[in-house]
């Protein structure tokens, strides 16, 4: 079970964004050894990493492991219904919001991106999903999903969102004269 406190770590590391210094936490929890408590409890379910640095004195960096970012952002979602400050669900055929859809890809898929091409690799299944970068029917460059011979599924359409596959597209389009 995760105490007031742990969730409030989770929390506060989504909306971070990132990974932050072990004295970004202090805010939420003010006492150190209180502090270190809930870490160890949130490192051992899972939920975060902790690594440690030396710098100038020991520091110590904390992150979200995929586990803990789904579990922040159903966290997340029930604060805000609590709140009464949830956003609407924009129905897509049906299906859930896609933004919803992409917010939960990170925590669903690994991304590896190289020179010509992404490997999406499912972690739930170790699946793997090649996308390729390929001249559609009017000489366009896009990315090419192998599993399901689109260039407008999911796994494509969600591949143009990372920085890494559009750094990846730019440095494509500079090789070609």
């Amino acid at each position: 079970m995760i105490s007031d406190k742990g969730r409030a770590i989770l929390l506060k590391l989504y909306d971070a964004g990132s990974e932050v210094t072990k004295s970004f936490l202090l805010d939420v929890v003010p006492n150190s050894y209180s502090l270190e408590r809930n870490l160890e409890s949130l490192v051992s379910l899972g939920l975060i990493t902790m690594r440690q640095e030396v710098i100038v004195r020991r520091t110590y960096f904390i992150s979200l492991t995929n586990r803990g970012r789904i579990a922040a952002i159903q966290l997340r979602r029930v604060e805000d219904l609590l709140n009464g400050t949830e956003l609407p669900q924009t129905q897509l055929s049906g299906e859930s919001n896609i933004i919803d859809i992409f917010e939960m890809m990170p925590q669903i898929f690994s991304v590896r991106a190289y020179d010509d091409h992404i490997i999406l690799e499912d972690l739930r299944s170790n699946e793997r999903i090649t996308i390729l970068m390929k001249n559609d029917d009017k000489g366009i460059q896009r990315l090419w999903c192998e599993k399901d011979q689109s260039f407008a599924c999911i796994h494509a359409r969600y591949s143009w969102t990372l920085p890494e596959v559009q750094m990846m597209y730019f440095r494509y389009l500079k090789k070609i004269p």
